[in-house]
């Protein structure tokens, strides 16, 4: 196999058509380029150059041969340099799937930061189903917002876009400590996605000898508020989608379990361009949710 310099060296002596000024413009001396241009002569079975009172005259073959061997040398430094990415110049469609009750509380302000940085695109922004995880490892899907998951599919890659916190809720109104709280009805909010968590939950609650009697269940956040709000009732909901209704209830023996949020997308496609700008625009939204909530 001809060794990629070697092909470097037959275009410049072509186009410089003298060893030393060849050899200064491939950083290297007249006496390597001399020694180059023998091994190129020895495997393409060719003079490839012949010396004229006017320099180097390339043969025939060499002629023949230079544009595949500059078409090719453009080819290979066109990999080793992509096309720097313009988000401006996105103009595809970018779906993304996310719990409804995150869509409800945070959707507006993913969207326009999404928005923000890729406006030429068409952003959608869609409800995490039962099929989300396999349509994001088939490439069907974009991406997906969710808890990080140790069951998720080996070809889809999670990157941490905020810490959260599951968090014994009430009402803003009700002046109430722990040990009301934890007599009253439960509310369990049913999400696709976080089956795995409801149970680490109840486990993880469990080691601290308590027990939650769940007497409700909704898959709609905005009811779920409405009926913490009009009487006795919690809900261990993530903090970030408290808004300004509801509040944690402070609970000891470490009720609080820690989460993370994430992007979920192909593992193909995590080191991509558009990957970096959407993780950057919804992680800056979560910032933005989180401070407008402190």
């Amino acid at each position: 196999m001809l060794d990629l310099n070697l092909l470097r060296t037959l275009v410049v002596l072509k186009e410089k058509r003298n060893l030393k000024l060849a050899g200064v413009k491939l950083g290297i001396t007249e006496s390597a380029v001399s020694k180059q241009l023998t091994r190129l002569r020895e495997q393409l079975d060719d003079m490839l150059f012949e010396r004229t009172t006017n320099g180097l005259e390339p043969t025939d073959y060499t002629l023949a041969i230079l544009p595949t061997v500059e078409q090719a040398i453009r080819n290979i430094d066109n990999l080793a340099s992509p096309t720097s990415f313009t988000p401006e110049h996105f103009k595809k469609t970018l779906t993304i799937a996310m719990p409804a009750a995150l869509l409800e509380h945070r959707g507006i302000v993913i969207y326009n930061h999404l928005v923000n940085a890729l406006p030429n695109a068409e952003v959608k922004l869609i409800t995490w189903e039962h099929n989300s995880q396999r349509a994001i490892a088939t490439r069907e899907l974009d991406a997906g917002l969710h808890f990080w998951s140790d069951e998720r599919s080996a070809d889809i890659h999670q990157q941490v876009v905020c810490e959260d916190l599951l968090v014994v809720s009430v009402a803003k109104t009700q002046n109430v400590q722990w040990e009301d709280v934890k007599n009253w009805p439960f509310l369990r909010l049913n999400v696709h996605g976080w089956s795995e968590y409801r149970r680490i939950y109840v486990e993880y609650s469990q080691r601290s000898a308590v027990e939650f009697d769940y007497k409700l269940e909704t898959d709609n956040l905005a009811f779920a508020k409405k009926l913490l709000l009009q009487g006795k009732v919690a809900s261990v909901l993530p903090q970030s989608l408290l808004g300004e209704d509801l509040k944690k209830v402070v609970t000891p023996n470490g009720l609080e379990m820690p989460v993370k949020w994430v992007l979920n997308t192909n593992v193909a496609n995590r080191s991509t361009p558009i990957h970096k700008v959407v993780h950057r625009a919804i992680t800056a939204a979560f910032k933005e949710s989180m401070e407008s909530n402190a």
